[in-house]
């Protein structure tokens, strides 16, 4: 199944994408964590806070398109898969090295997110991602969560 995930997405973005060539960086899985929901219109104080969050059927592809940018394609817990190029977003590398890559990304909408995957002392492969949306979003919330790789292309990132 995990396989026939893998292919959806790169088939998809491939079809998607096709004046635009990619090359695979890093496969992970699902994530979990935790979210902080901002008290607000649609939040109120008794149910903001901290609560345990996660995508458990998630998929997360870190893609090097050969103009040399960066996209992730992820797919949510609603089964949907989503490219943050095509949603507008701007995807800026801050770090690559031989056990980790760090990207942030802006969307027009305003919603920043950050991914960090990395290569553990013990060889574990790991991803972490964060996201704040702020009040212009009708629930506003930040999110951290963290998962686990198939593999990571470090050398590519560079």
């Amino acid at each position: 199944m995990k396989a026939l995930s893998i292919i959806l997405i790169t088939l998809i973005y491939f079809n998607s994408q096709a004046s635009m060539a990619a090359s695979d960086i890093a496969q992970c899985g699902s994530i979990s964590g935790w979210t902080h929901y901002h008290a607000g219109d649609v939040m109120s104080p008794a149910r903001s806070g901290w609560q345990k969050d996660g995508i458990s059927k998630g998929k997360t592809a870190l893609k090097k398109l050969d103009s040399g940018d960066f996209d992730i394609l992820y797919l949510d817990a609603t089964g949907s898969i989503y490219s943050y190029i095509q949603d507008g977003y701007k995807i800026l590398k801050i770090r690559a090295s031989g056990s980790d890559i760090a990207l942030v990304l802006v969307s027009p909408r305003g919603i920043i997110e950050f991914y960090n995957f990395y290569k553990e002392p013990n060889g574990k492969l790991k991803m972490d991602w964060a996201q704040n949306k702020g009040d212009t979003f009708l629930i506003a919330k930040s999110s951290m969560m963290s998962g686990e790789c198939s593999f990571i292309e470090f050398d590519a990132a560079k």
